[in-house]
């Protein structure tokens, strides 16, 4: 079983892999390119000339290359090195305030509406926040004391899913406990057999015989 679920959403006949940091949809400035239809870096290019205009944590936020990647996989090249720049609604409109040809009008629309509202999170009461808190910290508890690796993977996506409905960062999931270590393939060999001739009823003494 894999590990990494990948959300995607068509836009303007683009898809789209869903991009979140801190409990927020975002996109990177290759998204933009990339659903605006225009060439590779446009959207670096504008955001660099208008740098000044820019507020790191209020206009856009910030995240390293190798924390991007461990996060969202596929979602960044491998060779890329550079800080990663997220932009969220109001500044994904900040940066596209310059593009005024028509599919620009089109995309600005379904972007907003089909990537960024459609994640708003309805408002929960003190007892449904309350529920929410006590399994993310069953389905923690859980990984810590779990180590069979697919059942891991499987919890651990269900805490991503909690973590997200409660506007909150999903933990890692090596900071959860550990999976157990694989069986040499001798021994799997053995079970193997031994579940064969289990299959065919006959009966095995595993405990070896004494002899004089």
């Amino acid at each position: 079983m894999s590990a990494v679920i990948r959300q995607v959403i068509s836009i303007a006949n683009t898809d789209l892999i869903v991009v979140e940091h801190q409990g927020e949809r975002v996109v990177t400035r290759s998204m933009v390119d990339q659903v605006h239809q225009r060439p590779e870096g446009a959207a670096r290019r504008t955001f660099n000339s208008n740098r000044e205009r820019f507020i790191e944590g209020k206009h856009f936020l910030k995240i390293c290359a190798s924390d991007f990647r461990a996060q969202k996989p596929g979602a960044i090249s491998n060779k890329s090195h550079e800080d990663v720049i997220l932009l969220t609604q109001r500044r994904y409109l900040l940066l596209v305030k310059s593009f005024t040809d028509e599919l620009s009008w089109q995309v600005q629309d379904m972007l907003v509406d089909g990537y960024f509202k459609r994640f708003r999170p309805a408002t929960l009461s003190v007892t449904q926040r309350i529920a929410q808190s006590r399994q993310r910290l069953a389905l923690s508890k859980e990984l810590h004391r779990t180590r069979d690796a697919g059942l891991r993977e499987v919890i651990h996506q269900q805490l991503h899913e909690v973590s997200r409905a409660m506007g909150l960062p999903p933990p890692d999931l090596k900071s959860l406990g550990h999976s157990a270590p694989q069986a040499p393939d001798v021994l799997n060999v053995i079970w193997q057999a031994l579940a064969f001739l289990d299959g065919k009823g006959i009966a095995h003494n595993q405990q070896r015989t004494a002899t004089c």
